[in-house]
């Protein structure tokens, strides 16, 4: 598969993101810094609400752990589908569909977060990973499937 497309460069940041997240506490310092400090931006990092790997820490909490996989798994996914159908344009372009993923993908995380602020339901690491993964993927896909009729969009006009 080579990087020629959106998708497939998405897939490629997705997926070494992804790794580097979950292999963070094993990294040399110099690279480990950067994991930690990007994570630190886009996550709380509390320690009883993430991974630890060999008694450390991951760059991230659970719950991002499972939002970052999610993404990858689905870019990739997308990446694969758009060799096996050879540039076919994808049937899920409209805004209002790309709504409706984004609602069904965001459902477990914002159900498990407003029952835990109620004090309703106490969820594990786990729990919080499994639940991001459809966030994650429901984002990447848009944002694959967006990424790639705009390019197709943009080398259209420039052979015209």
């Amino acid at each position: 598969m080579r990087l020629t497309s959106p998708v497939r460069w998405l897939s490629a940041v997705a997926s070494a993101w992804a790794g580097m997240l979950l292999i963070s506490p094993l990294l040399p310092v110099s690279l480990g810094v950067v994991a930690y400090a990007v994570g630190g931006v886009v996550c709380h990092q509390i320690s009883g609400r993430s991974f630890h790997v060999d008694g450390r820490q991951l760059a991230v909490c659970a719950r991002c752990t499972g939002i970052y996989l999610g993404a990858a798994i689905a870019l990739v996914w997308q990446a694969l589908a758009d060799d096996a159908s050879s540039g076919r344009r994808h049937p899920s372009t409209d805004v209002g569909r790309a709504r409706l993923w984004l609602f069904i993908g965001a459902v477990p995380t914002l159900g498990t977060v407003m029952l835990e602020a109620a004090g309703l339901l106490e969820t594990s690491n786990i729990e919080r990973a499994i639940a991001g993964l459809p966030l994650g993927a429901s984002v990447a896909f848009v944002v694959g499937v967006s990424a790639t009729v705009n390019y197709q969009q943009w080398r259209q006009r420039r052979h015209e």
